[in-house]
């Protein structure tokens, strides 16, 4: 299963992520943020990285991302980029992320879960059944 949280600058995405989070054990789940994904932009002047607009989609590493969540949907490991938002570069260093079959498994149970902490919104949550 996955969960995508969607809004605007301060429209509550981190909130909601939290209160998921606060209903599972970390060992239940996989999170990852898409502004990991941000593209690197090392070969730029710093001044110009300065004043780039991160809230265009051509920001944002999509096909990365979703390489990686087909890869943790299919129990492979990946590489999570490292950004580092004083620079606007990715780091050398990644972490990695894998999901265990035993995570697979519970999935509908955590997003129950989840839906109960987040007082039934749906729309934050989709799961079959």
């Amino acid at each position: 299963m996955i969960i995508g949280i969607c809004g605007g600058t301060g429209s509550g995405k981190t909130t909601v992520a939290n209160r998921i989070l606060e209903s599972v054990s970390a060992s239940e789940v996989v999170f990852i943020q898409q502004d990991s994904y941000y593209r690197n932009l090392k070969d730029l002047p710093l001044d110009y990285r300065q004043v780039a607009n991160f809230d265009h989609p051509d920001a944002l590493d999509n096909d990365l991302l979703v390489n990686h969540v087909r890869r943790l949907r299919s129990g492979e490991p990946i590489e999570l980029p490292l950004y580092d938002f004083k620079t606007h570069t990715r780091l050398v260093e990644t972490r990695a992320v894998t999901e265990t079959d035993s995570n697979r498994r519970r999935d509908s149970n955590i997003c129950r879960a989840a839906l109960a902490r987040t007082n039934g919104h749906q729309s934050f949550c989709r799961y079959p059944g």
